[in-house]
């Protein structure tokens, strides 16, 4: 099996609910769709918007309290990383190509709040951060 992988920065709109689930493994996860406009100049002169949208899955957070605390709608900021996975399938002896967007932090924000291109907050919101800095997110224990 071969891997790869990259790391992006996802600033969006939760565009559902986040689902808690359970791996074959046992362990639980949450899974997030994020959706965010992606603006380009027409010939014309006038722009256009396109949503793009992308689930995530986070594997070694404190997932029910995700679950808890974000909702449809809130804007959020997600670190992440791309990855793919090549493998032969067993039953029909076909390569597979899967690609997975994981999740590695989630800083969900809070609404009038304006973030910059790097995914940082632009106005003052310290409080919050600290706040969400203090939460127990489950440790290293990973799912796989």
């Amino acid at each position: 099996m071969k891997f790869s992988s990259c790391e992006l920065t996802i600033c969006g709109r939760v565009t559902k609910d986040p689902e808690v689930m359970t791996s074959k493994g046992g362990k639980d996860y949450v899974r997030l769709s994020v959706v965010w406009d992606k603006s380009w100049k027409k010939a014309d002169g006038t722009w256009q918007k396109t949503p793009n949208f992308v689930d995530v899955m986070f594997f070694n957070w404190d997932v029910k309290n995700i679950g808890e605390r974000v909702r449809k709608g809130d804007f959020a900021v997600v670190w992440a990383t791309v990855e793919t996975k090549n493998y032969k399938d067993q039953d029909t002896g076909k390569w597979v190509n899967e690609t997975n967007i994981i999740g590695s932090d989630f800083l969900p924000v809070p609404k009038g709040a304006r973030v910059n291109a790097d995914g940082t907050l632009a106005d003052a919101v310290g409080s919050i951060q600290d706040e969400f800095d203090a939460i127990d997110f489950g440790g290293d224990d990973i799912p796989y």
